[in-house]
Parts: C-alpha cells; structure tokens; sequence
C-alpha cells in the first residue's frame, strides 16, 4: 500500500515537478484525501498530517467525523492525539479515558482538547489521586459544553470534583462509578 503512495508521489514529481517544482502540498485536498486513504495506520496519518500546514488540513477534510468520539489507545503517544485534536477538534463530541485501553489520562491531551473541541457535549474519565487536580480543572474549563459526564472515581476525596459539577450548567447527565464494591448511580438532571 505504502509503495503505491510512493510510485503515485514519485511518478506525480516526474511529471509535474521538473518544470514546476511542485511538491505533495500542491496537490488537490482530493488527491491528498486518496493518500491518506492507503494509510491504514492512524499513527502514519497523524505523523504525514504533522509535515505541513496543508496535508494536516487534508487530514481534517479526510477524517471527516470518524473522530466524532474520541477513545485515545496506549499505542499512540499522546503527543500523536494532540495532533489529532488540533486537526479535527471541531468535530469531536465524545472524549473518553479508558482503563481498559490502558490511556490514563494525560494533561497534554486535555489541554488540547480545551482548545480545540468547542462541541464536545460528553466525557467519560478515570479520576485518581494523581489527575484529580488537573481532571477538576479540564471540567472547570469544559463546563459550558458539557452535557454528560461519567467519571470513574478512585479518589477518597470527591470533593474537588464534585466542586466543580456543581459549576456545570448545561450538564443534563451525570454518572459516577466507584471501585468494586461501591454502588454506581446516574443522575439524570433537567
């Protein structure tokens, strides 16, 4: 796949460059949205967007909403979704930290998100001791977007948290879970 990429880019300078010295980021937002259509591999989208300016725009115009949930994995560092973000922040709805995936959260990619993602309506976050600080600050930040939140506590002291839901106006869903053996409820709110 990555060779067809390369004969395109290779046969396109061939013809176009030697007169014209033009480069991949002369190329149609189309002919860009086929290039990173033979990347399967996120993080190779993400590193190609980085190069320039335009190819991260023709990420954007690529990616559509396929980001429109956002469930950041280990395999990708956060460096990597910040880029993400920036890119496609306008359309992310939903930012989710997962234990499952191993992502923990990351104040790096929070930041971003406070920057980039004027729509997201939804969270769902894993609060420790070590990120309740900066987790109380993210919905702070967010609390004029959201309208759902789960979090996921591992804390003995909720009150920071809890501080800041009570700030959130348009929240119209809450959910809190514990760890084993502790009772999760969902607070619906009007």
């Amino acid at each position: 796949m990555f060779s067809c990429i390369s004969q395109f880019v290779f046969r396109f300078r061939e013809i176009f460059a030697m007169e014209n010295n033009l480069t991949i980021v002369d190329m149609p937002f189309e002919v860009l949205d086929l290039i990173f259509k033979e990347l399967f591999n996120l993080k190779d989208k993400l590193q190609l967007a980085q190069a320039h300016e335009k190819l991260g725009r023709a990420f954007s115009y690529h990616s559509r909403s396929d980001y429109r949930s956002l469930y950041p994995y280990a395999r990708i560092r956060p460096e990597m979704w910040v880029v993400l973000v920036q890119e496609c922040g306008a359309t992310i709805e939903e930012f989710s930290t997962s234990e499952i995936e191993n992502f923990p959260w990351n104040d790096l990619l929070a930041k971003a998100i406070e920057q980039h993602c004027p729509n997201l309506k939804s969270v769902k976050i894993c609060v420790y001791d070590n990120n309740c600080d900066s987790v109380q600050s993210f919905l702070l930040n967010m609390s004029q977007s959201l309208t759902s939140v789960e979090l996921t506590l591992h804390i003995d002291d909720t009150k920071k948290i809890f501080d800041a839901m009570a700030k959130m106006t348009k929240l119209t869903k809450f959910t809190r879970k514990g760890i084993p053996n502790d009772e999760d409820s969902t607070c619906v709110l009007f």
